[in-house]
């Protein structure tokens, strides 16, 4: 079972497209997850996004398949992962979860990560986050 990383935002509405662009960084990678204290090693391997595809170990769930999920500015120094939903269509994640994810499996175990996100939900429900 995967870990999810991202979830795009719910809802947007009047025809505005919403993009969620979602960068996880830390110093030397936008993913580097680190070990709870006494615990060696970490849950899952680094990932920069700086390839020019998304790394094969990720999965992106699109489950009304009118979403995208991938690598922008691979290569550049300033790649992340970029997530878009179209206005007008429900991707709530309630009850029959519609949103956009993208994930990836990680051993059952505590670790950390930062994120941060280069969007700002603008409409009523509209969410982003890490679970």
């Amino acid at each position: 079972m995967g870990t999810e990383i991202a979830r795009g935002p719910t809802r947007a509405r009047r025809g505005t497209s919403v993009a969620l662009l979602m960068v996880l960084a830390l110093v030397a990678g936008l993913v580097q997850p680190s070990p709870a204290s006494g615990q060696g090693g970490a849950a899952f391997a680094s990932d920069d996004f700086d390839a020019a595809e998304l790394d094969g170990a990720w999965t992106i769930n699109n489950p009304l398949e009118d979403s995208h999920a991938g690598v922008v500015g691979g290569g550049s120094g300033d790649a992340r992962l970029e997530m878009q939903v179209p206005a007008g269509v429900n991707h709530e994640p309630w009850n029959v979860n519609r949103s956009l994810r993208v994930l990836r499996e990680a051993e059952n175990r505590d670790f950390q990560a930062v994120v941060r996100f280069q969007s700002v939900p603008t409409q009523r429900f509209q969410m982003q986050g890490i679970r």
